[in-house]
């Protein structure tokens, strides 16, 4: 799967995310690792939280397909990041 394909899915996946509040997103447990179905794969998202600031929080995604696991994606995965303001 290219690698492009891999972002535009977890860019789908983060939307869900970035219209949570501060306080939601500090109920989650991280790391958070969870599997979801798209166009009939299956993929791996991994959120971790990056920074916690008084002001802001800055949370990170990474996605994998799981039928595919590729030694680049190892190295280098797609990833992306949201920030949440207080």
């Amino acid at each position: 799967m290219k690698r492009a394909t891999l972002k535009k899915i977890l860019y789908l996946e983060m939307e869900k995310y970035e219209n949570k509040t501060y306080d939601a997103l500090l109920t989650i447990n991280y790391p958070y690792i969870y599997e979801i179905e798209y166009d009939g794969q299956t993929f791996t998202i991994e959120m971790e939280l990056l920074e916690q600031k008084d002001e802001y929080l800055n949370v990170g995604f990474i996605i994998d397909a799981i039928e595919e696991r590729k030694f680049i994606n190892q190295i280098f995965p797609v990833g992306s990041n949201i920030i949440i303001d207080k």
